[in-house]
């Protein structure tokens, strides 16, 4: 209940400035009123402003007086909120981004797809390049100021049979992550593209593949030894390239 005073008066205070230029006598605060309206306004502002890094500080003229049982209610409010990140953050460490959970396990590509007996996956280094071109019917532009981080991957059948490629389905995400990016790949309809990529290889043949990763221009000739991540029915392992 008081709480809900103090917000009322907040209104009030704050309606009598907007009502000042229309003819309305301005309501005349004390000076410790003054002091809990500033405070529990920067507080609040504070609160929502997820860019806000050290809180509410120095908001308060040194030499001004807020009510003893008003501050108290608002560091009772901030150590509340601040339990509550912990034990958010704390969630997400546990589980991995995005609510998914982290597999420490390095995995062959062919095993995170799930095809570690009859195929091999074998990555052959990677490229940049403002664009990727495929064939003379498709193209796909990085954006102005970033350009493509190419991984390429060329698959075998190692059986005599034919073996069904089907990512569509599986629907694996892909993110590499290194000292200068932590970027997910482009999901395409280009017919190489490894996280798409729906087709039956011959018995003893094999496809070239590519993963898409946007990155800024000025940083994607830095990008060495990135570590790959992939994600399939929300759990991440890692990739040994």
């Amino acid at each position: 209940m008081k709480k809900q005073k103090r917000y009322l008066f907040i209104g009030v205070a704050v309606a009598s400035l907007l009502l000042s230029g229309c003819g309305t006598q301005l309501y005349e605060l004390t000076k410790e009123e003054e002091d809990l309206i500033v405070h529990s306004a920067a507080y609040f502002v504070a609160k929502h402003n997820i860019r806000q890094k050290d809180g509410v500080s120095a908001v308060v003229d040194p030499d001004s007086v807020v009510l003893e049982s008003e501050s108290e209610e608002i560091e009772n409010i901030m150590e509340s909120d601040t339990e509550m990140g912990e034990v958010i953050v704390g969630t997400l460490e546990d589980t991995g981004a995005e609510g998914t959970t982290v597999d420490d396990t390095i995995v062959t590509m062919a095993n995170a797809v799930g095809h570690g007996n009859d195929l091999m996956i074998t990555y052959n280094g990677a490229y940049v390049a403002n664009n990727y071109v495929e064939g003379d019917a498709y193209s796909v532009d990085a954006e102005n100021g970033k350009s493509f981080y190419i991984m390429q991957f060329t698959v075998a059948n190692l059986t005599e049979t034919e073996v069904l490629l089907d990512n569509v389905t599986l629907n694996p995400l892909f993110k590499i992550i290194s000292s200068e990016v932590n970027v997910k790949a482009e999901v395409t309809f280009l017919t190489t593209d490894f996280s798409t990529y729906l087709g039956t290889i011959p018995a003893g043949e094999s496809v070239d593949t590519i993963l898409l990763f946007e990155v800024s221009e000025s940083i994607a000739e830095q990008i060495s030894t990135p570590t790959l991540q992939i994600t399939v029915d929300n759990e991440i392992k890692t990739i040994k390239l």
